[in-house]
This record gives C-alpha cells, sequence and structure tokens, in this order.
C-alpha cells in the first residue's frame, strides 16, 4: 500500500489514509479520515457485535415464543386455514427437494433408520409438548453446500432452534 498521510488525504477527499504504522493493536491497514480507525480493528468489533446481536436475538425470540407461544400456536393454525393454496405449494415443493435429494442407492435398512429418525422427533415432540423437527445437518438446499436426505445427516432438533438455523451450514472447527 502506498503511504498517504491523513492530512494529503483530507486534501484529496479520500475515505482513508496508510500510515505504514501498526495500530495500538498491531494492525497493518487503512485508517479512516475522519475518526483516524483502523479499520482492522473496526471490522473485528463490528463482528464481535454482529454474533453477540445474533445470539441476543435468538434468545429473544425463545423467550418471546415460549411466554406467548398459545398465541403464536393459534396465529399459526389460522394463517394456515387462511392460505391453505399456499401451504400446499410449500410443502409439496419441500417432498419434490427431499426427493430429489434422497439418493438411489439407499438401502431398506438406511430407509428404515430414516422413518425410526422421524419417529424419535415425533416422540420428543408429544413428550416435550413443544415442536420438534427432523433437520437437515447439511441443508437440502443451502447457498454453499447441499446435503443428501441420508440417515447420516439427520437429526432431532428443537423447531426454534432449527427455524433459527434455515438453510445454514456451520463448520465446526
Amino acid at each position: 500500500m502506498e503511504i498517504i498521510i491523513r492530512s494529503d488525504a483530507t486534501k484529496l477527499g479520500l475515505p482513508h489514509y496508510y500510515t505504514g504504522k501498526p495500530c495500538k493493536h498491531g494492525h497493518l491497514s487503512k485508517r479512516r479520515v475522519k475518526d483516524r480507525v483502523c479499520m482492522d480493528c473496526d471490522l473485528q468489533k463490528k463482528n464481535e457485535k454482529k454474533y453477540t446481536t445474533i445470539e441476543k436475538d435468538l434468545a429473544y425470540k425463545k423467550e418471546m415464543y415460549y411466554k406467548h407461544r398459545d398465541k403464536v400456536l393459534a396465529y399459526k393454525k389460522e394463517y394456515r386455514q387462511a392460505n391453505k393454496g399456499k401451504i400446499n405449494f410449500l410443502n409439496s415443493a419441500r417432498k419434490k427437494v427431499v426427493k430429489q435429494r434422497t439418493p438411489v442407492w439407499l438401502t431398506t435398512f438406511d430407509k428404515l433408520k430414516i422413518k425410526c429418525i422421524y419417529a424419535i422427533t415425533a416422540m420428543l415432540a408429544r413428550e416435550n409438548k413443544e415442536p420438534w423437527h427432523v433437520d437437515h445437518i447439511i441443508p437440502l438446499q443451502g447457498k454453499l453446500v447441499s446435503g443428501l436426505h441420508v440417515p447420516n445427516n439427520l437429526q432431532p432438533m428443537r423447531g426454534i432452534e432449527n427455524s433459527g438455523k434455515k438453510n445454514k451450514y456451520e463448520v465446526a472447527l
């Protein structure tokens, strides 16, 4: 990077400048003209805030769901009744995707395992009196990866957690 001092960057109307010296946290990166902030430090702060905000939002949503569970379930039921065509379309599209992502090489034992996973999930929902879903660990329609409808890719998961996960796949390191 070319060294440009702050006063020169201001005269040229540039948003950033570069001194060639590390910031107090040791980053060698551009700094913002208006407040002298290191761009690497700023990015790091934004990422930390983003992850804590996501966790707080999810915790808040869970709390509100359980607090107003009866109202939420009544609203969902009413919505499904009023939008039967849309719900039927979404369900048939979902079944089509699952069928496309189910490999032909599955054995009878693999199919039995899948049925057992669905049965366990139904039992968990019944026993815990809350929605449970069968989650695809690697989503069937993820943005970066696409999984298969096979026993090793399925797991029972609380409905609220599965809804929050959406089509994301995070690699655990």
